[in-house]
């Protein structure tokens, strides 16, 4: 399953929620998400002197669209903006890179 990596950066508003409901209670919540994009989630990581969060989900590839979905709807509600981007193992790099070597660069 592909693996995504987002970053959480909270507004202030974002930050009394995260004070008031608590580490534990935000990664119930993600954990959630993450199923009803039936995927799972991995890791959940705060990093509170700089009002961030990281999060690393498990997603099968038809669920890009419904992640994308997601995200602007949570952007929108001002309380924190998340970026998200697919990651590779050193395994899946390498394979990407095997296949890099073959692609025919115009304008080289």
């Amino acid at each position: 399953m592909p693996k995504f990596l987002m970053q959480a950066t909270f507004s202030p508003d974002g930050v009394k929620n995260l004070i008031e409901q608590g580490g534990t209670t935000r990664e119930q919540q993600l954990q959630a998400l993450a199923r009803s994009l039936e995927g799972s989630l991995e890791a959940v990581y705060f990093s509170p002197q700089r009002n961030e969060g990281f999060v690393i989900l498990d997603l099968p590839d038809g669920q890009r669209i419904n992640l994308a979905c997601t995200l602007m709807a949570v952007n929108a509600g001002g309380f924190v903006q998340i970026k998200a981007q697919p990651v590779l193992t050193a395994r899946e790099l390498d394979s990407a890179i095997e296949k890099a070597r073959s692609v025919k660069v115009p304008c080289k």
